[in-house]
């Protein structure tokens, strides 16, 4: 069963669908999606999705305060999560 992970840029929330109910990200805290694996359900709304083979699709998400970028990479091969923060 395919597991997916839906971010709502404008809202800057984020749900799944094992958690349904949405959580808000911190306040302060932006939030943005980008890379082809994405399903966009409308211009604000994003989803990542994870096979149960371990593919995934290909993103990253982008989460920023006034100093630090924090950068969640998913892999599309291997459905691994890498993070890498800056600032």
């Amino acid at each position: 069963m395919d597991v997916a992970v839906t971010i709502d840029v404008a809202q800057q929330s984020f749900t799944s669908d094992i958690q349904l109910r949405p959580s808000l990200t911190a306040k302060g805290i932006g939030i943005s999606l980008k890379g082809t694996g994405i399903e966009w359900l409308d211009e604000k709304i994003g989803r990542i999705t994870f096979k149960p083979d371990g593919s995934a699709g290909d993103a990253k998400v982008f989460l920023r305060d006034k100093t630090l970028l924090s950068v969640i990479s998913v892999d599309w091969l291997t459905g691994a999560i890498h993070t890498e923060s800056k600032g």
